[in-house]
């Protein structure tokens, strides 16, 4: 069958311009990262040490980052209320337009980060009373939690404006930069997506440390980063629906830029997403009741 058959609901002319795409980064991608007859022995191979090896296992629970000797701000409890998990799923949208530039609550920001990347469940190693796992509210392949988390803070009660890196050890913000970040998150052109940049309350930086999922996955653990990722938006765009606030990803950004911005080396992390998050506004391409 030919291509084009497979297009019925396209115009034809939708479909040349498909056909003439050239997706080689794409198609490359995907056949690398592919588990096949050829290469799953040496993938099960690598797992298995990794999962018998007790000081690996450890080694490897050990995932997040801290920035010592960085000013840290303890965060305030923050609590979602009691929106039904139904409720929040069938509320979400993303804010579209700019939002309204009114600020958040500390005690906003909090909830956010706590119900999307935060701490759930502290266990310890048996034998080993000074190591310990802490899961997240985010579900990660093979427990490794690759991701950090950048907020740059940019019109919040009770938190002055910076770049923060999120500390999920102790639930709390360490201060890297403080000041006007908007203004120069905005100077640099760092996205094209400025509206919403210029009126949100927080945008957040996802990075991945690539080594801590790929050192145990190979190949196919770019594949299990970007699922872990997606999961972190869900979870971003749930908890602030939950608190009545407008929510939108943004897959727009100069990816080396943003990374130097927030000062990650690009190499073993990487910046993946943006999230903005702030009070919302009515959407004037969306119907009222749509």
């Amino acid at each position: 069958m030919s291509k084009r058959k497979t297009f019925d609901s396209l115009s034809y002319s939708m479909v040349d311009l498909f056909e003439n795409d050239d997706h080689y980064e794409t198609e490359v991608y995907h056949e690398g990262t592919k588990i096949t007859r050829r290469n799953y022995d040496a993938l099960a191979r690598r797992v298995s040490t990794i999962t018998r090896d007790p000081e690996l296992i450890v080694m490897m629970s050990r995932s997040w980052k801290t920035y010592a000797g960085f000013p840290k701000i303890k965060l305030p409890e923050g609590e979602l209320g009691d929106v039904r998990l139904q409720d929040a799923l069938m509320r979400r949208r993303s804010q579209l337009s700019s939002f309204s530039g009114e600020s958040i609550s500390a005690e906003q920001l909090s909830a956010v980060l706590r119900n999307t990347y935060g701490p759930t469940l502290t266990t310890d190693f048996p034998n080993r009373p000074h190591d310990f796992m802490r899961f997240r509210a985010s579900p990660s392949a093979g427990g490794l939690y690759p991701l950090e988390i950048y907020p740059l803070v940019f019109n919040v009660e009770g938190c002055e404006p910076g770049l923060y890196h999120y500390c999920v050890v102790d639930h709390s913000l360490e201060l890297l930069r403080s000041g006007p970040i908007r203004d120069e998150f905005l100077g640099r052109n760092l996205t094209p997506y400025r509206e919403l940049a210029a009126t949100c309350s927080v945008l957040f930086a996802i990075t991945a440390v690539l080594p801590r999922t790929v050192s145990k996955y190979l190949f196919r653990g770019y594949r299990f980063l970007s699922y872990d990722v997606g999961a972190v938006l869900q979870s971003f765009y749930l908890t602030g629906t939950a608190l009545g606030l407008g929510t939108c990803a943004i897959g727009g950004f100069f990816d080396n830029e943003v990374g130097e911005f927030i000062q990650v080396d690009n190499v073993d992390e990487h910046v993946m997403m943006l999230f903005s998050i702030g009070q919302s506004t009515p959407d004037p391409r969306r119907p009222v009741n749509g």
